[in-house]
């Protein structure tokens, strides 16, 4: 891509944000810069100089298969174009974000993926009903995807795409942390709503819809605050261990599976009438997100919370860690100069 054309593209930014954060039902933590910085926090080596100036440049991946996106979809830059310098840190926060901007929208991929919402959903989550044996979607195979994009640029010497895959697979990786992308809905749901499937959506689209605009609206506040049981929960969250993305995206979807249920049973009693609707998606209702007086199963949804935020983090620098060792270090250039600078003072 050339310069003129991703300064052009770059002005489209603000409204793929407004529509990735706006579609249903995967627009997974709702905002996931906020969980993103944080696990960045307890990750060190992104500080170092050689990941303070890495020149942007243009995508050149033709070896990535085109059904990995949606037919008109292009990648956009935010703030830096082809050419300019950003940081490692920049383009892990600026484009975690970016499987919501419309990559993975319109397109026929299973016919399962209306039961997620359609292929956007399809692919940025993990259903699991039936101990398993009912399984829909395929979030953590985009993990790996992105995570073995990330490896090829890597060993080219391209800091900047290999950077920039790897926010794409942490994304996917993320969505397998909220309990609601792996059980969107309790079995004895569909019986409530007479077996209607376009009901059961809409109805678990609200919970989903509220539950992500709650999580977002409180953790912003904790950050603001600089304290906070979640942020704590983040900040301590020791790395797992972690082997490949997709069998890390897998172990945190099915993690998130055990403890969808309960969250789902407390919403219930949590969120009021109009969260339930079965007829069409409630708009926001803020007021809802930080009532005066804490609902019925509060203390529940913040524990389930608190907890689904301690492992999504310990999964995530984990990850990282993985990715540091697996894909970035091989690559160091043998000279300091050559390629995207060295690496040799990060261990």
């Amino acid at each position: 891509m050339n310069p003129a054309l991703a300064k052009t593209l770059s002005i489209t930014a603000s409204s793929a944000l407004l529509i990735g954060a706006l579609a249903f039902p995967a627009h997974a933590w709702s905002d996931h810069r906020l969980l993103t910085r944080e696990i960045l926090g307890d990750t060190p080596w992104l500080s170092n100089p050689q990941f303070r100036q890495i020149e942007v440049t243009p995508y050149s991946y033709t070896e990535a298969d085109r059904s990995a996106y949606a037919p008109e979809f292009q990648p956009i830059y935010i703030d830096r174009l082809v050419g300019e310098k950003t940081t490692a840190r920049e383009i892990l926060l600026r484009y975690v974000d970016e499987p919501n901007w419309g990559m993975d929208e319109g397109l026929d991929l299973s016919p399962f993926q209306d039961l997620a919402g359609g292929s956007k959903g399809y692919r940025h989550q993990r259903y699991h009903y039936l101990k398993g044996v009912v399984q829909v979607g395929i979030a953590h195979e985009r993990a790996e995807t992105f995570y073995q994009l990330a490896k090829l640029a890597f060993a080219k010497g391209d800091a900047y795409w290999g950077f920039r895959f790897l926010a794409r697979s942490l994304h996917y990786l993320e969505d397998l942390g909220q309990p609601l992308h792996t059980r969107p809905f309790r079995l004895r749901q569909i019986l409530g709503v007479g077996f209607s499937l376009p009901k059961l959506k809409i109805l678990a689209g609200n919970y989903h819809h509220y539950y992500e605009a709650w999580v977002s609206n409180r953790l912003s506040k904790q950050q603001k605050a600089g304290a906070g049981n979640w942020v704590m929960a983040i900040r301590e969250a020791d790395p797992a261990k972690v082997h490949t993305a997709k069998d890390a995206a897998k172990a945190l979807a099915a993690y998130s599976n055990k403890h969808a249920d309960r969250l789902l049973e407390v919403s219930e009693s949590y969120w009021p009438s109009r969260v339930k609707r079965t007829d069409a998606i409630a708009p926001i209702d803020f007021r809802l997100l930080d009532p005066p007086t804490p609902p019925r199963g509060w203390e529940t949804l913040d524990k389930v919370t608190t907890n689904a935020l301690h492992v999504t983090a310990k999964v995530s620098k984990g990850f990282l860690a993985f990715a540091y060792s697996d894909a970035i270090a091989p690559s160091r250039p043998k000279t300091p100069d050559s390629g995207w600078g060295g690496l040799d003072n990060l261990d």
